[in-house]
């Protein structure tokens, strides 16, 4: 009788879940269309989406959040890093957008050292740029060609993590141009 009754037992706490579900998943996003690299006046980091930017990664957003669910996104500080967050963020309830230096500044450890500190179960949205998305998917995954791994601007892997994420460490679940994305709304 016991035995039925703990069963039934559906009041799980977050910590014991975390200590249950040690799988962290990374839904790692490359940044929408932005206005041109080499557009006078306008510095790299202050680069916005362009409108038909904007327009693609709402459709693109919209699919991404019905496969999966982000407990945190993680944006490069960069403009059109920040807006192309925030629209995935619009997605899901209560999903905070915070900024994360190293996803402007291509450094993996101190990316890694940040997801250190999240729940081992999370699902944590990355929005960063190329070259740096192909390069850590490829050692994530333990792959010796980044250049496979060429983010389009919009899309977006799926890379699940048992315990930390680290070099050599994940598993690809997907790996998507955004077309396919937009092709289902």
């Amino acid at each position: 009788m016991a035995i039925a009754a703990a069963c039934r037992r559906t009041d799980l706490t977050k910590a014991l879940r975390d200590r249950v579900t040690t799988s962290m998943k990374l839904l790692v996003v490359r940044h929408a269309i932005a206005l041109d690299r080499d557009t006078p006046g306008i510095e790299d980091s202050l680069r916005p989406l362009t409108e038909e930017g904007v327009t693609k990664f709402k459709k693109t957003a919209k699919s991404l959040s019905t496969v999966v669910t982000a407990d945190v996104v993680l944006s490069s500080p960069y403009l059109r890093a920040k807006q192309t967050a925030e629209i995935l963020a619009r997605h899901w309830t209560a999903v905070t957008v915070q900024e994360s230096d190293p996803l402007a500044e291509g450094s993996r450890p101190a990316l890694e050292e940040a997801l250190a500190r999240m729940p081992g179960s999370a699902t944590v949205a990355l929005v960063g740029h190329e070259p740096h998305l192909s390069n850590w998917t490829a050692a994530w995954l333990g792959a010796t060609n980044p250049d496979a791994f060429a983010y389009k601007k919009g899309g977006a892997a799926l890379i699940e993590f048992d315990g930390g994420v680290a070099r050599e460490a994940g598993r690809l679940i997907w790996f998507l141009p955004p077309r396919i994305f937009r092709e289902v709304n």
